[in-house]
């Protein structure tokens, strides 16, 4: 895996580090895309931080994105790890004025998402047509639920002509989520030579970090 990363190219390359989360070595193609680099100079203005932060310029820096004197709902009962006043005080300006990332809309999680593409190769595959599955009982809920994704930007429309089923689970407390099989689209793409690992490998390489 590629880390995310700021870096500065010279004569037209840049270092990256990658993230190998299995224990035998891994050895990188030289001719496959393995991540994709966006310029920042066009819009954005990198700025160097030397030494720590200076906590009121910082309070002024939010004091300018959003309320940061409301209280949270639970506020009370934020766990943030810091003992000095200041600090924690800091801590909870930042999520004052940022509260909508915490705020849960129900079956999908905060937008705590990053713009992130991802390329599918299907090489020259020809669309498969699925077909479709009459949802009477569940017509409203399948309006509704992909609405709920929209609203907190989890998922946007597609713009392309491809497709999958959409299957329905029952849950909980009379609760229906949908997953999205794909496994009609990975039969078709084209698997690189440097797959991702298995989530449990990454858990397990992660087992001793700190929350």
């Amino acid at each position: 895996m590629l880390a995310v990363t700021v870096t500065t190219a010279r004569g037209g390359r840049a270092g990256v580090p990658a993230l190998n989360s299995n224990i035998a070595p891994v050895r990188l193609p030289n001719k496959k895309e393995l991540g994709t680099s966006i310029p920042l100079d066009d819009d954005m203005t990198i700025m160097t931080v030397k030494g720590g932060l200076n906590t009121r310029r910082v309070q002024k820096w939010l004091g300018g994105y959003g309320d940061g004197n409301a209280p949270l709902d639970n506020e009370d009962e934020v766990q943030i790890g810091v003992e000095g006043t200041k600090d924690r005080n800091l801590m909870l300006q930042s999520l004052r004025v940022y509260r909508k990332v915490t705020i849960s809309e129900g079956d999908c999680p905060p937008t705590t998402v990053v713009n992130i593409q991802h390329h599918i190769d299907t090489g020259g595959t020809e669309l498969v047509l699925l077909k479709r599955r009459r949802q009477a009982q569940n017509e409203d809920e399948v309006v509704r639920m992909p609405r709920r994704c929209f609203k907190p930007e989890l998922s946007r429309r597609a713009t392309g002509l491809g497709g999958s089923l959409l299957f329905w689970y029952g849950r909980r407390m009379k609760q229906n989520r949908f997953c999205v099989d794909y496994r009609t689209l990975n039969e078709i793409t084209k698997k690189g030579v440097y797959p991702l690992p298995c989530i449990d490998e990454n858990l397990e390489a992660m087992s001793g970090a700190l929350r």
